[in-house]
C-alpha cells in the first residue's frame, strides 16, 4: 500500500506514487488522507485521471480502541493455546495476584501498561519468528558451500 498524508500540488507526482502500488504485476491501494479542505483538490484528480474514489471516514478514537482490543485478545488467545501443561501449572500461581491488580485502579493501570507493551511489540515482530525462519548457508564465490577452515594470511608473518 502507498499512504499518503496530503494530495501533493502536482498532479502527476500524486499519480506517480498511487501507481506505485501496481508495480512488477502486484496490486496494492493507494491510501490519501485529507482533510476537508483538500477533498475538491483530489476529486479533480481522480476526475482527470478518470480514477475511482472510494471515500471511508476516519475511525473513531474508540474504534480505534475496540479493533486495538479485538487484536490483543487475539494475539493473547492464541499464545495461551499454544502453553503446555508445565507453562499452564507455572502461570497458574500468578491468577490471584492478577485478580488483585484487577481490584485497584493502579493494579489497572499496571495491566494497561503490560498490555499496551505487548500490542507495541507485536506490532514490530516479524511475520515468521526468527527460529521458524530458514536458516541460510554461506556459500564460498565458487558456488560451494563455505570451508569452516580458516585461510592462511598472504602477508608477512609476525615475528
Amino acid at each position: 500500500h502507498v499512504f499518503q498524508y496530503e494530495p501533493p500540488e502536482d498532479l502527476e507526482v500524486y499519480i506517480h506514487r498511487a501507481g506505485r502500488t501496481g508495480r512488477a504485476g502486484a496490486s496494492g491501494k493507494a491510501i490519501t488522507l485529507i482533510d476537508r479542505m483538500e477533498r475538491p483538490q483530489l476529486k479533480r484528480i481522480m476526475t482527470r485521471y478518470n480514477v475511482d474514489l472510494v471515500e471511508h471516514e476516519m475511525p473513531s478514537d474508540e474504534d480505534v480502541a475496540d479493533t486495538v482490543a479485538d487484536r490483543i485478545a487475539t494475539l493473547l488467545e492464541n499464545k495461551l493455546r499454544t502453553r503446555d501443561n508445565l507453562l499452564r501449572e507455572r502461570m497458574d500461581r500468578f491468577i490471584p495476584f492478577a485478580k488483585q491488580l484487577a481490584e485497584s485502579d493502579e493494579g489497572q493501570l499496571i495491566m494497561a501498561m503490560l498490555l499496551d507493551d505487548y500490542y507495541q511489540e507485536s506490532l514490530h515482530a516479524p511475520a515468521v519468528p526468527v527460529s521458524e525462519q530458514p536458516k541460510r548457508q554461506q556459500t564460498s564465490d565458487s558456488g560451494g558451500e563455505k570451508s569452516s577452515r580458516r585461510r592462511r594470511s598472504r602477508g608477512r608473518r609476525r615475528s
